[in-house]
């Protein structure tokens, strides 16, 4: 069926134009911070603070006066071990390990002598971007979970994403015709990455998003790219969620200080939710929008880093926290779609650790679970929700890569139907009721557009190459030949116990765990993805108005399966009783060993991953340069450690530094 063309008041038009001008927008460069505790044990009054940020070091003593050192390479140690900082002011060197780990050497002016510090370096988790998009991948990764957003505006659906090249593209158009409005081709926007779309003056719509350079910035059609709180620093491409009620609009965001925040860009309004170092800096977070609802009544959901779904209120008394449910993988997506009617419920739906489907229904402040569909999905995959005259309709991505819905029968149970195959895993999916009409990014990189017609579910594919929509009439992957596993050595080559987490995207189950020993190395097998033949069959204009099939071939590269996520089993705590004539019942010395982040490691795909190759974790995690990240897969399942003091073979160290 056939529907007018978009109207052109909203966007420039053309195929070829864009609605946003080209824009040569200086990205800046964003040093991802390490923070760190220096510690004393015994010696509170000794203890301080370190940020390394790029070049430099900056240490922050316990009566809180900070010292900044720079960056001094022709004074690194000669076996690479640790890298050389200087503040002029103190005539004072620091040679920093680049393990982050141990104890930092202190040296005079003239970079000869040399003491090492009785200070111990305890890295303070950082969280990097989640798993939805890979931190540091190996190589291209085939295929990048886009997220998207959609609006009505003026009669035309839009549907908005940022590509592989951080092009934003948008397109508008319902039902089988879509059209593209390229986007901005200015630098900073993070492939992939949220977006939402916003009602701007006159009711044009505008596109939120978060640069590079972790700046909320806002996309129009007439100012271009504009910061908006531009002192408020978030974490490259996080999410965040937004509340708009005619002019009133309100973001919700967790920045890099794991604070949540309310921000009114109209007052230029900053308010703290909460601060709580379980909260996931830049993750996922959703906010209840109704209509007809007093302003200063929001409610907002996300899920911690324990794994908590986490819901908070707003009221006369300030916010109120209150935990809803457990069980989920730290920092995942929510779905929630909630109504206006105080009569109909609100339907809350994550993807726990168990690869099953959770579902809430709540008709007041409390809430109650009700069966989900029978499937299992990869632990922590997004979903879309929306709700139907029959109960609620579920949308996502299966561990195979296809693209399902499932809808509520009117006499009990679900009902669930396939629109189409070749999605990456984790593909964030938009389903609208309002329009019966589904949205996900494919494997290639192309919006897909379902709509429902008389009951039939139609996929089409959004393409900047052509003046028509075609419609999707088949999709078949055909595998290629099987590669045989590959056995890979983990080496762990410190002076630390780590605990290794390997998390499989086809696996819909917890991530199994190793313990390594210091100076051991392990022996595992992986299998790799072959890759495969994609083969896809359309419906495309033909001779005298006709509709004719057309099929393409492509290849798919071998897809990135497995994860490593590193941890140390480090001491953060000590106990040391000095005195020499010890009461009886004295407590005795021990450390406490609790894991600690070091890294992610995402394996390469494929081939690239050779049978024999020798991992060194703690190198390969320093070259990666995520500490912190591991938090978003939650910590290992064996507890803190207390170790007696002497049982290790190591002396306590001096209280004096």
């Amino acid at each position: 069926m056939q529907v007018e063309q978009p109207t052109r008041q909203l966007w420039r038009t053309g195929r070829t134009s864009i609605f946003v001008a080209a824009l040569a927008l200086a990205a800046a460069t964003a040093w991802a911070d390490h923070r760190f505790n220096l510690t004393v044990p015994g010696r509170p009054d000794l203890s301080s603070s370190a940020v390394l940020s790029g070049n430099v070091l900056t240490v922050t003593d316990a009566t809180g006066r900070s010292f900044r050192y720079t960056r001094r390479p022709q004074f690194d140690t000669p076996d690479g071990r640790y890298h050389a900082f200087f503040n002029r002011r103190q005539d004072q060197f620091i040679r920093w390990p680049v393990d982050n780990q141990g104890s930092m050497l202190v040296g005079d002016e003239t970079g000869l002598l040399w003491r090492r510090s009785q200070q111990r370096i305890v890295p303070v988790d950082r969280v990097a971007p989640g798993p939805g998009r890979p931190i540091i991948p190996p190589g291209r990764p085939a295929g990048l979970a886009h997220h998207l957003d959609t609006t009505i505006a003026a009669g035309n659906q839009l549907v908005a994403h940022i590509d592989n090249s951080g092009t934003l593209r948008v397109y508008a158009g319902g039902e089988d015709h879509w059209e593209l409005f390229e986007g901005a081709s200015a630098a900073g926007l993070v492939p992939g990455a949220p977006l939402a779309f916003i009602e701007g003056a006159g009711g044009r719509p505008r596109i939120l998003t978060v640069n590079s350079a972790g700046r909320l910035i806002q996309v129009s059609d007439r100012s271009g790219v504009t910061p908006v709180f531009p002192e408020i620093r978030l974490m490259p491409g996080s999410a965040f969620a937004v509340d708009q009620t005619g002019p009133n609009l309100l973001v919700y965001a967790i920045d890099d200080r794991d604070r949540l925040l309310e921000m009114e860009p109209g007052t230029r309004r900053v308010d703290l939710v909460a601060s709580d170092p379980e909260l996931m800096a830049g993750g996922p977070l959703t906010v209840a929008a109704r209509a007809g609802r007093s302003r200063g009544t929001q409610t907002l959901l996300l899920i911690d880093r324990r794994g908590l779904l986490i819901r908070y209120d707003s009221g006369p008394r300030g916010w109120e926290r209150t935990p809803v449910a457990t069980g989920f993988v730290p920092g995942s997506q929510i779905a929630w779609f909630a109504t206006d009617a105080p009569s109909r419920p609100d339907y809350v739906a994550a993807v726990d650790w168990n690869g099953e489907i959770q579902m809430l229904e709540s008709t007041g402040p409390g809430w109650s679970r009700i069966p989900p569909p029978p499937v299992r999905l990869t632990p922590g995959a997004p979903l879309s929700i929306a709700a139907t005259p029959d109960g609620p309709l579920l949308s996502a991505m299966t561990q195979s890569g296809t693209w399902m819905v499932w809808w509520n029968q009117p006499a009990g149970g679900w009902t669930s139907l396939e629109l189409a195959r070749g999605f990456p895993l984790g593909a964030p999916v938009r389903i609208s009721t309002a329009t019966a009409t589904g949205f996900a990014v494919d494997l290639r990189g192309r919006v897909i557009a379902s709509h429902r017609h008389d009951g039939v579910w139609h996929a089409y594919v959004c393409r900047p190459d052509v003046d028509y929509t075609p419609r999707l009439v088949d999709r078949n992957i055909l595998p290629n030949p099987a590669l045989p596993p590959a056995t890979v050595r983990l080496a762990n080559n410190g002076q630390e116990d780590l605990h290794v987490q390997i998390v499989d995207a086809a696996a819909s189950s917890a991530p199994r765990e190793l313990r390594i020993p210091a100076g051991r190395t392990v022996q595992e097998r992986f299998e790799r993805d072959a890759g495969a033949r994609i083969v896809e069959t359309y419906l495309v204009p033909g001779p005298g108005g006709t509709w004719i099939e057309q099929t393409d071939e492509y290849d798919l590269p071998p897809q990135p399966r497995y994860t490593l996520v590193v941890w140390a089993e480090r001491v953060t705590y000590q106990y040391i009783d000095r005195r020499k004539q010890k009461p009886i019942g004295a407590l005795p010395g021990f450390d406490l060993k609790t894991h600690v982040s070091v890294g992610v490691i995402p394996l390469p795909p494929g081939p690239a991953l050779q049978n024999g190759a020798v991992i060194d974790l703690l190198r390969e995690a320093s070259f990666r340069n995520n500490p912190g990240a591991a938090v978003w897969y939650g910590p290992p399942s064996a507890g803190p450690t207390v170790v007696p003091e002497g049982a290790d073979g190591t002396a306590p160290p001096p209280g004096i530094p």
